[in-house]
């Protein structure tokens, strides 16, 4: 129902989950983000249901769920830039899984995003010890590499090679791969990038949106039209 749009019926779905099944985790972490991302209410919205969650958990003798604190926290920073909060709570989800690679990735890139640069790389580092494949950590630890105020560019290469390595056709990592080569004046091998990454998602809008901004930027406004009415069809 709520990828149809039907938020309203896929609201009163999750209430019926937890009704009938109070310590369902999943269905909590939906009703919060349903909330607070498609209704767009406030943060306490959200954290009635989380709290809600880890309160009945522990009513059941469940161990505590990482995906819950994970969630909780991406919301507590993205929603209220509470990043001493979010940083607590993504603790707490390493403290019940600390194998939770979606928890040490979004504290990696919360960091990343507060220049917190040494301890975002020990984030990606270690989910990479036990999850060497992982495309999205890969992709977030290069961008995070190419950020530094010293950018070792043969490091960020490195970094997006592997990922494309995991996930060849994984249009998330050829479009910032792209905008990197670019930025190193490399502007054929960053239109290669950007088509492949068209052909893996055509769907992908920031691929043609990359692509359409280089070839502006190139002095080629038709192609660049061109790219931009594909991208938008």
């Amino acid at each position: 129902e709520e990828k149809a749009g039907h938020l309203s019926q896929a609201e009163s779905l999750y209430i019926s989950a937890v009704r009938s099944r109070p310590s369902h985790a999943a269905s909590w972490i939906a009703l919060a983000q349903l909330r607070t991302r498609k209704f767009r209410q406030s943060a306490a919205a959200g954290r009635v249901c989380y709290q809600a969650a880890e309160r009945e958990l522990q009513k059941a003798g469940m161990p505590p769920s990482a995906w819950v604190y994970t969630a909780w926290a991406s919301m507590e920073y993205k929603k209220c830039g509470d990043i001493r909060r979010a940083r607590k709570l993504f603790k707490a989800a390493l403290t019940a899984d600390k194998r939770c690679s979606a928890a040490w990735l979004q504290l990696g890139v919360m960091e990343a995003e507060n220049e917190n640069w040494k301890e975002a790389e020990l984030c990606f580092e270690t989910v990479l010890k036990f999850d060497k494949r992982n495309s999205r950590v890969l992709q977030a630890y290069a961008i995070m590499e190419s950020k530094r105020p010293t950018v070792n560019n043969r490091k960020v290469i490195g970094l997006f090679e592997r990922a494309l390595k995991a996930n060849p056709r994984d249009a998330g990592v050829l479009q910032p791969y792209a905008l990197f080569v670019a930025q190193l004046g490399d502007i054929d091998a960053a239109r290669e990038l950007l088509r492949r990454g068209t052909e893996a998602n055509k769907r992908h809008s920031p691929v043609w949106q990359a692509w359409g901004v280089l070839e502006t930027r190139e002095g080629n406004p038709e192609k660049a039209r061109q790219i931009f009415q594909q991208g938008i069809w």
